[in-house]
């Protein structure tokens, strides 16, 4: 009995010291997954080699008004832009102020080549009135590209849609919303501008949600679309996500105006596009030759007044609770390049002063997309951070209630063990 006694009370002393090795070894675990579920669900910073599959849609033409039960033709064309041959195929869908698909078209499959296009072209009779837009995608080589545009369809009772009116920035652009439940969008931005051959522009475009009559009605998946004009440009952030009753959000479109640009005046049509409104704008740019000491120092004024933009929409977006530490790096980056240029500017050194008004173009940049992003992605960053230690205290508090129920049978074995040997 004695032995018997002996071998459970080291069974059982064993058992604990396991439990305690297991609270560590799990505690270890954890702290070592932890960075990795972190760099797993975090925003993507990586700035890998660009794959050389790559392609454009370079065209897409369609009418802006036309009448009910008027047939139109909408066309599209895309160039393989990579270095290797691949499939691709283009769809296009008509889509209703509700997001309602009225019609899908679809190419069929075609090989490209590097540097050949495709060109796809539907005929369309709408039989409904109002807005309606196009999405068109184009799925080539495991990747995708998308493009949208818009479109009114009017009664024959309506008159034609007058041209959006002249006026200050915060004037509604386009024509006025319909009546009911939709929010109002409102896009505020600069309508003319000049620029440099071989200047690099930056365009800050801000969206407000106005709101609606009938309460809080938020717009989502807000996109900046524009067709092309002969001037290079891109966008970022690719996608407003939402935006509530009296927020706003912003867009900043990079000009990359080319040396052998020809010198006069070029239009930017854009749509700015949600699930619940739309609105169409315009911007004149005038292209020109300027001395370079002129060209440097708007360029200076024009980085100093979108990084003053920059500052409250952050202090905006740390008052919601969100993370701007990214993007507060990259605005501080920006802001010592002007400074610098500034400086290099002063003393006439031009040259220098354009290269580092390039870098804080890039700083810029950056600033807006880890801005966007750190909105869109706040709860996919903070979660793993919580579930993580969530689960390292559902596992200790599994572990010590083990460890009890050990302690507590080990307890009533060495009672009853006494009471033996009294008997």
């Amino acid at each position: 009995m004695l032995v018997r006694h002996n071998i459970l009370y080291m069974s059982e002393r064993y058992h604990w010291k396991g439990a305690a090795a297991l609270v560590l070894a799990c505690a270890f675990s954890i702290l070592l997954i932890q960075p990795l579920t972190m760099a797993e669900n975090g925003p993507d910073v990586s700035v890998g080699i660009r794959q050389v599959i790559d392609g454009e849609i370079i065209h897409l033409q369609y009418p802006f008004v036309v009448d009910l039960y008027e047939t139109m033709r909408i066309n599209v064309t895309f160039k393989n832009t990579g270095s290797v041959q691949y499939q691709e195929r283009i769809s296009m869908d008509i889509i209703n102020w509700s997001l309602y698909v009225l019609s899908s078209f679809y190419d069929g499959y075609a090989v490209l080549s590097p540097g050949e296009s495709r060109f796809f072209e539907i005929t369309y009779i709408p039989t409904v009135s109002g807005y309606q837009w196009i999405y068109v995608k184009v799925a080539f080589g495991g990747e995708e590209k998308e493009a949208w545009g818009s479109f009114y369809v009017r009664s024959g009772e309506e008159p034609i849609i007058p041209p959006t009116p002249p006026g200050p920035s915060d004037v509604p652009v386009g024509p006025a919303p319909p009546q009911g439940s939709d929010p109002v969008m409102r896009i505020n931005y600069t309508r003319s501008i000049e620029v440099d051959q071989g200047q690099s522009y930056l365009l800050y475009l801000e969206v407000e949600n106005l709101g609606s009559k009938h309460g809080n009605i938020s717009l989502d998946n807000i996109m900046f679309h524009a067709k092309s004009f002969g001037i290079p440009f891109s966008v970022v952030p690719e996608k407003i996500h939402k935006l509530e009753k009296g927020q706003s959000g912003f867009f900043v479109v990079t000009l990359n105006v080319p040396n052998n640009m020809v010198p006069g005046e070029y239009v930017l049509d854009f749509t700015v596009i949600s699930d619940r409104a739309s609105r169409p704008g315009k911007i004149s740019i005038n292209v020109k030759e300027l001395p370079v000491k002129e060209e440097i120092w708007n360029t200076i004024q024009n980085y100093l007044f979108i990084i003053e933009r920059l500052k409250v929409e952050i202090k905006e977006a740390n008052l919601e609770g969100v993370n701007t530490s990214f993007a507060e790096y990259y605005l501080n980056s920006s802001i010592t390049a002007v400074d610098e240029a500034t400086e290099l500017y002063e003393k006439g050194d031009f040259d220098n002063a354009k290269g580092r008004l390039t870098g804080a173009r890039s700083y810029i940049e950056r600033t807006v997309l880890e801005l966007a992003l750190a909105r869109a992605e706040l709860l996919r960053i903070v979660l793993p951070a919580y579930v993580s230690l969530l689960l390292v205290v559902l596992i200790i508090i599994a572990i010590l209630t083990v460890m009890f129920f050990l302690y507590v049978r080990r307890r009533k074995k060495e009672r009853e063990t006494k009471q033996k040997q009294r008997t």
